[in-house]
């Protein structure tokens, strides 16, 4: 019975990502273009329906949040002429309804610690999607393991293949040479036929011997890669943004605990920063999200198409759902049975006393045989690392699992995140430059 793995399904984060709004500008409605390009056979280019959707949402989001930013500032530095944007308690209400005063202050008070409770929040939820990415990261690291154990066993029924090969070419020449007897010249082209056919195939699976030696080590350097990157300069960056906002949080609470406006104007000032950089961020990622979103809905149907029509776009989609044709198998089993028939010809020809004087009696013909059997041993070995049994696992850790499931998690946490904090910071700015007009208020 064939091998057939279970279905994939989309996570559940990877759905909520596929069904953002789209919106056109060049019709100015929504759209439903969200079916990633590459399921459409598109993959050079992306449909401008579809591009549009995606980035024009987005670049609006962008544009509003940095001009509240700027407008923001402008209505500051109006303070400095306008009496009514100066949002400060009046010295009569001081006086004669201090409660009054008192009340406006604790709701600009309250606001002001909520946002900076819900950005502090969003800072720390930062944490599952690193651990999510981490999680995507192991797999990738354990799906690359998988793949180097396959080529490793490759390889070694490749170098045994190899060697069978060498020995066939010598048992061949030594019958040319007549070591197993004395031949007549009628054989002269059977065995030049075998000569040559047995040295094209070792200069064949020679080739393939120096190509498939070199990629255990590439991919234990590539797992070094991922290691390194998916952990040390992850971890860095994390560490960055993590301390950013939790920097800006101590200066805006140094702040409102000193009653100091100086620090306020800092907190103002490093904020806007950050803000606008921020919104700007969470913009691109979010096209991002949608993108990445999008593709994960049917990533084997995508990366077919994304590659296009061909040898790899067939093995895609014969190893990502294990139905179909086996790209290989047909290959293998017609070397095999040339193989077989190879040996059936030797024997028949070589191993009675029509070929030579005393050929039955050599051990040439005999070791040329077990030759091919040994041959044909490393093709099976071969064909058995390369089954879909063998090779799905590989892309469901990495592909599934890994890519669409764990970082798309992370990836999608971390920009809800940013996001959050990123609106939550413009709040607290904008309490903060009416709050501290209450200092010396009986704060």
């Amino acid at each position: 019975m064939s091998y057939l793995p279970d279905k994939y399904v989309p996570a559940s984060n990877v759905v909520y990502a596929n069904s953002i709004p789209r919106f056109n500008y060049e019709s100015t409605s929504m759209t439903d273009a969200n079916k990633f390009p590459g399921s459409m056979k598109e993959a050079s280019t992306f449909p401008s329906e579809y591009l549009n959707g995606v980035v024009t949402l987005p670049v609006i989001l962008m544009v509003v949040g940095v001009l509240s930013i700027f407008i923001f500032q402008i209505c500051i530095m109006c303070r400095c002429c306008f009496k009514c944007f100066k949002c400060a308690p009046k010295e009569d209400d001081i006086a004669t309804d201090p409660e009054s005063v008192i009340k406006s202050r604790n709701r600009v008070f309250y606001f002001f610690w909520f946002f900076m409770l819900l950005m502090l929040v969003a800072d720390h939820f930062l944490y599952f999607g690193d651990a999510d990415i981490n999680t995507g990261r192991d797999n990738v690291v354990k799906s690359l393991k998988l793949l180097k154990g396959i080529f490793t066993s490759i390889k070694s029924s490749v170098d045994n293949l190899v060697a069978k090969n060498k020995e066939l070419v010598i048992a061949t020449t030594s019958l040319k040479n007549g070591t197993c007897g004395t031949s007549s010249n009628s054989f002269d082209s059977a065995f030049d036929n075998m000569i040559a056919a047995t040295t094209t195939m070792l200069t064949a699976f020679t080739g393939l011997q120096t190509l498939v030696s070199k990629l255990p080590d590439m991919i234990q350097t590539f797992i070094d890669s991922v290691t390194t990157f998916g952990a040390d300069y992850k971890n860095y960056a994390m560490y960055a943004l993590y301390g950013l906002v939790l920097s800006i949080n101590l200066i805006f609470m140094g702040g409102s605990c000193l009653a100091s406006k100086c620090i306020m104007w800092i907190g103002l000032l490093v904020g806007e920063f950050t803000c606008i950089i921020s919104t700007l961020v969470c913009g691109v990622v979010m096209i991002v999200v949608t993108v990445y979103g999008d593709f994960c809905m049917n990533p084997g149907v995508n990366m077919q198409g994304v590659v296009g029509p061909g040898s790899a776009s067939d093995m895609l989609g014969y190893f990502s759902t294990c139905v179909g044709t086996d790209p290989f198998v047909g290959n293998i089993n017609t070397a095999q049975q040339g193989l077989t028939d190879f040996k059936t010809e030797l024997l028949n020809n070589f191993s009675g006393s029509g070929a030579g004087a005393s050929c039955a009696d050599q051990n040439v013909v005999t070791d040329a045989s077990d030759a091919i059997t040994g041959m044909n041993g490393s093709l099976s070995g071969i064909k058995i690392s390369t089954t879909c049994q063998a090779m799905y696992p590989v892309y469901n850790t990495f592909m599934n699992k890994a890519l669409c499931t764990n970082m798309f998690d992370g990836v999608w946490k971390i920009w809800l995140c940013g996001c959050v904090v990123s609106i939550s910071l413009f709040c607290v700015m904008c309490c903060s430059s009416v709050m501290w007009q209450y200092f010396g208020v009986p704060w």
